[in-house]
């Protein structure tokens, strides 16, 4: 599950980074 959210969260961060860029 740890591993999952990981995941998630990676892509959320990634998608924000993208747009804060």
């Amino acid at each position: 599950a740890r591993e999952a959210a990981m995941t998630v969260v990676g892509k959320t961060v990634d998608s924000q980074r993208k747009k804060s860029r």
